[in-house]
């Protein structure tokens, strides 16, 4: 089972363009694997696509147990990080 979570900014927001969020970006990505360790998921792919300020990324999880699938669609829904 995969997962995609479909992200959008709007144009004063892109990190291209702001250089306070470019900063944040560059912070929050190095958490990244450790955010999917802890939710059991692993980061398949991140598409970004520039002039429509949207990310997508496709997740699975990395266990088979029902228990952490739940988890990860928990965790999509609720917005967790």
């Amino acid at each position: 089972m995969q997962f995609v979570i479909n992200a959008r900014h709007s144009p004063d927001l892109c990190p291209t363009a702001n250089a306070k969020i470019r900063q944040l970006l560059k912070q929050s990505a190095q958490e990244i694997p450790e955010i999917a360790k802890r939710l059991g998921v692993k980061v398949i792919t991140v598409n970004v696509y520039g002039p429509d300020h949207e990310i997508w990324q496709s997740l699975r999880p990395t266990g088979s147990s029902r228990s952490e699938t739940s988890r990860c669609r928990a965790a999509s829904y609720s917005g967790t990080r």
